[in-house]
């Protein structure tokens, strides 16, 4: 039976919500071993998206959820004591990929920068996602697809002739640019990974 592509590849997954998980969903589809991180309270929000299976709420009957986040493993850390943050650290240390799509300086505050992590393993693979990037004068500013989406003009260019913009909700933003955009530079830095041993800083906005 023939590997998937990215077999015996394992990803830290810290990504909540829409673009991030969609990104290492694709990871996980093509085989890689996905970890999602999540905190007992809060959890993913996304989990309380609609639908839920049998129209029935529940933390585990989002399809919202279930979608960007197949063929994942999961497991809650308290990242706010420092027995969650060993175990995270063990984690990462066995670990090629770090992803995160939280506010610059979020993970830092955990001790999960990227320095950080680069002190458990020399040549890891760690992407930031944060809309604005991790530096510039609006690099704080939170952001989701539909932000993304007015910021950059897409949705006032989207719609029928003669009538008022449409936009295109969170289908694009949150599906092509910055998830795919992501996995392929992740792909990219695997690849130089493999030819020089040196592991790469992403900083995708």
């Amino acid at each position: 039976m023939s590997r998937s592509p990215l077999h015996g590849v394992r990803v830290v997954d810290f990504t909540w919500i829409g673009a991030g998980s969609f990104t290492t969903k694709l990871l996980a589809d093509h085989g890689a071993d996905v970890i999602k991180i999540e905190s007992r309270s809060p959890m993913d929000s996304l989990r309380s998206s609609r639908p839920y299976k049998d129209g029935i709420p529940g933390i585990n009957r989002s399809g919202y959820f279930a979608d960007r986040n197949s063929s994942k493993r999961s497991i809650t850390l308290n990242l706010k004591t420092e027995n969650g943050k060993e175990l995270a650290r063990r984690l990462i240390a066995t670990s090629d990929i770090v992803a995160n799509n939280f506010t610059p300086g979020t993970k830092e505050k955990f001790g999960l920068g990227y320095e950080a992590v680069r002190e458990i393993r020399k040549d890891i693979i760690y992407i930031a996602m944060s809309m604005q990037g991790a530096a510039g004068p609006e690099h704080k500013y939170l952001g989701y697809g539909f932000t993304m989406g007015a910021l950059t003009g897409l949705q006032f260019l989207s719609g029928l002739p003669d009538r008022e913009p449409a936009g295109t909700g969170t289908n694009f933003s949150d599906h092509i640019p910055n998830p795919c955009h992501a996995a392929f530079a992740i792909l990219a830095a695997l690849r130089h990974r493999r030819q020089t041993g040196v592991g790469q800083y992403i900083d995708i906005a």
